[in-house]
This record gives structure tokens, sequence and C-alpha cells, in this order.
């Protein structure tokens, strides 16, 4: 009826709606392009808010004045090719919050200002055009089809040629919209004129394009076109993100890793130094400008506390911007508020870490094993939280064994985590590259689900201390750690007689279980007092004794020494013995003043105690000198 009829116009009319709905999926093309200019779908396939001058980006990230100058230095011999002009592309990466996008914001506008910046794109998580590939050809499209006027017929003319275009795949766009329009103005000579013509593009953010496997198509699709195409397209590809482990592959393996220049945001740069001049020249505008200015003196922070602030900091500007951008509020006494920061006043329903606790909160998400990953991180926490220097702390192969995980466990179960805690080093502790993440994580108002009880994580180090000291074949620095740590981690996990299970383990160790509960608590709670004074008390009794001459002539310092717990069962003749120079198989444990305490805390102890009974002096001294510390069944052998 309707046959080669055109410009139809029905006036009036009834329409009836029937319930079979046709769902139209992305290869479906809408009625109304052709009315459109191919600029004007191309503008509303781009995501404008991605620029970096986009109105949509009001007041972006920017490097404070005079700070991060070396890293933009170097950003800047890449481009103009003082490293070579084999490495197109330049890898800026760093933890969260380590102020990887001010930067590629403050290089952007420095290279837009010498017209060499072609196109950018900056990824935002909670944008629904800025988290995703769909946007990203069509606005570095549309950013080529600005800059370079030449290209403007090529564009269009493949958008008219191919009306499904922006419903197609990543590679088949970047090669129709991108790749193929410089290509033919290479061919024309375009980019050998004398003519200048801008040549980089900065792409940020790209772990927050949503999944790991459009974040490697996009690398490898660049990648793959322009190695192929070096010659032909003097491009520079600036890419910024964080270490996740999927882009730290793409980076290490393929064409990437030799076409990549890697520029990590680490301590290489200095950033305490950059930070430190951020907060003291916002805090110097917060008393020029602040409405309760007259009342903020000039020596307000301290150096000190300013100090404070960029240890907490840990190298990443976020934790410096977010507590400016609190304590700035010209709502608020900004000395009051500087205390909550400082923890001396109460956060009532200020919530001061807003931002940083939203990007943990969105990184934890992430995770897959949350509840094995947050017990691993709580025990972490837990060990490293501690002010005795002669502890050793456990390295990621010890903790493993402490813990009772299967070997290599811990850093697939980290994985997630790599822009928050470092686990890369097998020989080395978990660190934590925020110290704001740990306070973020055993804060409940802050955390909420994924908030770690620190005096549960005690509880559960202090079972795996017992089981280490028990253990007779678990690696020497797990079992040292276990023996200084016990009492520590037993005093943090709260009462013991509200615990049976802990309570009834711990009387099985062998140093403590002729202990009374009452004295347990005591020591717990005494035995972070004068460490090290303790530390040498322990080490050096015996050789004391041994010096001071006959024990049985000084009455005063008999009855104190058998008051000591691991003493105090002794006989006099017993004591004279082991006051002189114990043996064992290897050596002098009076040579070794660590392996001596093992050796009172071990059960080899209570089993020369218990057999001391039986025996007398002189057989028993020659079996004290064939004992070995961690081999009682030698023992039983001879």
């Amino acid at each position: 009826m309707f046959e080669n009829t055109r410009n139809i116009i029905i006036n009036g009319g009834t329409f009836t709606g029937h319930q079979h709905q046709h769902q139209h999926g992305p290869s479906s093309l809408n009625i109304n392009n052709a009315s459109k200019t191919a600029i004007d779908r191309l503008m509303e396939a781009a995501s404008l808010g991605a620029l970096h001058n986009s109105a949509e980006r009001f007041d972006p990230p920017k490097c404070h004045p005079n700070t991060r100058t070396v890293v933009l230095q170097k950003l800047m011999d890449w481009f103009i090719g003082e490293f070579g002009w084999d490495n197109f592309a330049l890898w800026l990466y760093g933890p969260a919050g380590a102020g990887k996008s001010a930067i590629a914001q403050t290089f952007a506008e420095l290279c837009a200002k010498k017209n060499h910046l072609l196109a950018s794109f900056f990824f935002s998580r909670s944008d629904v055009r800025q988290n995703n590939e769909g946007a990203l050809v069509a606005t570095l499209a549309y950013q080529v089809w600005l800059h370079v006027h030449e290209s403007r017929p090529i564009i269009e003319a493949a958008i008219n040629n191919n009306p499904a275009i922006f419903q197609l795949n990543f590679d088949t766009q970047f090669r129709a919209l991108f790749l193929d329009p410089l290509l033919q103005l290479s061919s024309a000579g375009r980019f050998t004129s004398a003519t200048p013509f801008p040549n980089l593009v900065i792409i940020d953010g790209l772990d927050e394009c949503d999944g790991a496997d459009v974040q490697n198509t996009i690398l490898n699709t660049i990648s793959k076109e322009l190695q192929y195409h070096r010659s032909a397209l003097p491009l520079r590809f600036l890419i910024a993100s964080r270490p996740e482990y999927h882009l730290t592959t793409s980076f290490s393996v393929g064409p990437l890793r030799s076409l990549t220049f890697r520029l990590a945001l680490d301590d290489t740069y200095h950033p305490d130094e950059d930070i430190r001049l951020y907060l003291t020249d916002s805090f110097c505008d917060i008393r020029k400008a602040h409405i309760m200015r007259d009342h903020l003196l000039d020596s307000w922070p301290s150096e000190k506390e300013i100090a404070k602030l960029v240890a907490k900091s840990s190298g990443q500007f976020i934790y410096a911007a977010t507590v400016i951008r609190y304590v700035s509020s010209p709502r608020r006494n900004p000395l009051d508020r500087l205390k909550v920061i400082q923890g001396l006043l109460p956060f009532n329903d200020d919530r001061p870490y807003a931002q940083l606790d939203a990007l943990y909160i969105n990184i934890l998400s992430d995770v897959e094993d949350i509840k094995a990953v947050l017990r691993i991180l709580g025990v972490a926490i837990v060990l490293t939280d501690n002010t005795d220097d002669h502890i050793e702390p456990l390295g990621i192969n010890e903790l493993e064994k402490f813990m009772q995980l299967t070997p290599g466990i811990l850093q697939l179960l980290l994985i997630d985590l790599l822009s928050v805690v470092d686990a890369s080093d097998n020989n080395k502790p978990i660190k934590f590259l925020h110290a704001s993440f740990t306070d973020f994580l055993i804060d409940p108002t802050r955390s909420r689900q994924f908030f770690i009880d620190p005096s549960k994580m005690h509880e559960e180090a202090a079972h795996f201390c017992i089981s280490a000291i028990t253990s007779l074949d678990i690696a020497r620095p797990v079992q040292n750690y276990a023996y200084w740590s016990l009492l520590r981690h037993l005093r943090l996990a709260g009462p013991l007689h509200d615990n049976t299970t802990l309570r009834e383990k711990i009387f099985k160790v062998p140093y403590i279980q002729h202990w009374t509960p009452d004295e347990l608590t005591l020591r717990a709670t005494s035995l972070d007092i004068a460490r090290p004074v303790q530390n040498y008390a322990y080490w050096s009794l015996l050789r004391h004794l041994r010096l001071a001459g006959p024990l049985h002539d000084n009455t005063t310092l008999r009855e104190k020494i058998f008051k000591v717990p691991y003493i105090q069962h002794w006989t006099p003749d017993e004591l004279t013995l082991r006051a002189g120079p114990l043996q064992y198989r290897n050596g002098s444990l009076s040579e070794d003043p660590a392996m001596f305490l093992q050796f009172l805390q071990t059960s080899i102890f209570e089993t020369i105690y218990f057999e001391s009974k039986l025996r007398n002096l002189g057989k028993r001294k020659s079996s004290i000198s064939i004992i070995a510390v961690f081999g009682i069944k030698d023992y039983a052998d001879t």
C-alpha cells in the first residue's frame, strides 16, 4: 500500500499498541541517522566529557605549582625523543591515589598550549559514558577531526560509508575512524611537511575501563596497529593506570614490551617533598582566605604536624588532598577540623575521608574471595603493628607458613589489590602502600562490610603462634616470631577467660603451662615494657649467675632466682649445671642468646626437667650436650 511513497504525514487517527515488542540490539540502526550529518553522529557517539578540557570535568585534578616537576620533565623528554623514537608508548603507573590523573591532566594542558596534543580520553569509573570502551574511538576521532583539518572529509566519509560503524567492535572502529584517516594523510605527505602537527594521544585511567579483557583489547589493538605502521605514523601514546596484574602483563609481553617506556610513580621521584610543599602552600592559603583567618596563627599548623600528615600520605597525593579539602571548608573551624584528622576530636557526623573511603571500597568490591583476603590483610596488619625492633617481620613465604596457607596462594588472593598493597617479593612482608588504608580497614564506620577487627586478628595470630611453637618442622624465622610475639597477641586479643578454645590451647604451650590464668594476664600485659631490658635479662641471666660465684653462698639471690618461671622447678645443683657452658650438637647455646631462649621454651626443656627426676647429674650432663634445639626425637633416641 505504501510502496514507493515518501514524506508521508499522518494527521489524527488512532494508534493501537500491541504487546509484541521488538528488541533492538547493538546492530540496529536509528532511523533518524539519515537526517544527521556525519559530524553530528560522530559527536553523538563521542564522550566529550572525557576530554582534558571538558566542562564536565570542571576543576579536574592538576599538579600543584612546583610539584611533580621531575616527572613532568621526564614525560616531556620522552615525548621529544630523548629516550629514542622506538618507545612510541609511555606507561605511567602507580598506586591508587598517587596522582596519575593530575599528572596526565597537567601534561595534557602543557602540550595543548604547544599544539602537541592530538587527542585525550580520561576514563572515569563513575560515568557510564567514560567507564567503557564504547565511546573511546569516536572521542579520539572527533579530536583528530577537530585538530587536523585535512582529516575531516576522510573521517566523515568513513561514517557515511558505514552507518553502523559505531555499533561495531573496537578493532574495526579504531582502524576505520582513527588509523585509516591518519594513514591517508601520511601517504599524502602531511606528516613530513613543514607544517607542525599534533601527535600526542593521552589515555588516562585505563584501569577504570570496565573489564580486564576490554583493557587488554585496547592495548593490543593500539600496539599491533601502530607497530605495523610505526614509520608512517609518528604518534606518541601516553597511557596512565594503576599497575593491575593484567595490565602489567600486557606491558611486559608482546610488542608493548619493546615499544613502551615505563615510568613508575614511586619513591624515586621524592613524592614526600612535593606533598610537603602542597600541604604547606595549602595551609598558607587557608590562613589567608578562610573566614576565620584572624584566628589562625602563622605558625599553624606546626612543621611537626605537617610532617605527620606527609608520613600518613605514604607518598600518595590523595590523602593530602582529602585533608586539605576537609580542613578548608568555609563553614567549619579549620583548627577543629585538623584536630579531627589528627584524632584529637571525634568525627561526630563528619566524614572527613569520604573520597578516600569511596576509593578503598571500590577497590575491595572487585576482590573475588574477599573473606580470605580480609583475613590475610588482618593478620598482616597485626603482625606489622609491632614496636619490637628485634622481631623480624615475616616475608610472604613465611607468612604463608605461619597462616598454614598453600604456597603461592597469598599472591594470587591479593592480585586485585596491587594498587594499595605490594606483595610482589616473596621474601619481603606485605607492604601497605597507603598508611590510611589500614586506618580505613580497622574503622567500622568507614570500612563497613570490609571492617577488620584487630582484636579478632590478634586472636587468630595467637592461634598461629601456638601452632608454630608446637610444630617441629616449621621454618625457624616463623617459630622465632611465634615465640617472641605470642604474649603480645594474647594481650591484644582481649580477655582470655572469654575465649575457651584459646585458653585451652595456650596452657599446653611448654613454657606457659605452669602459669595460672592470672599470671598469664599479668605477663602478657607487661611483656612490651622495656623490651630491650627484658631481652637482655632473658639472654644473660644464667651467664651472670655462673660468673657471680657459688649460689649457695648468696641466700637473697637464691630466693629470687627460684621465682623465675623457667627456673623455679630446678634444684640448686641443676641450676649450677645449667649455668655452665651448655652445649648442643652444633656449638654453645650461650653463644646464641636467641637459640638459648628457644631452648628454654621448647618441649625439650620440659623433657629435661622431668627426666632430671630420674637421672643423676652426671648422666644428665652428657645428655644435654647432644640435644638438638629443635630435635626432640634425637634426644629421645640417645
